[in-house]
């Protein structure tokens, strides 16, 4: 199998650990609100705008990754 150059993109890798980054945020920001829950705090519900905030970037970050591959072909 031969690469294309476009196989390599830098961009594309930014891209693609932006969005990793924004999923594992995402993942720990959810796993806070049940250790939370789990410890029994009234107040596990703090952690809803954290889980906002970081669904909207993970959502950024996808399409702007997608965006990036049907643009640039790669």
């Amino acid at each position: 199998m031969i690469l294309s150059k476009t196989s390599f993109c830098d961009e594309k890798l930014r891209l693609m650990e932006e969005f990793l980054a924004a999923a594992t945020d995402l993942v720990s920001a959810h796993n806070e609100q049940v250790r939370a829950l789990i410890a029994d705090d009234p107040e596990f519900s703090r952690f809803d705008l954290m889980i906002h905030a970081a669904t909207e970037r993970k959502r950024r970050a996808k399409y702007e990754y997608l965006a990036h591959l049907e643009d640039h072909g790669c």
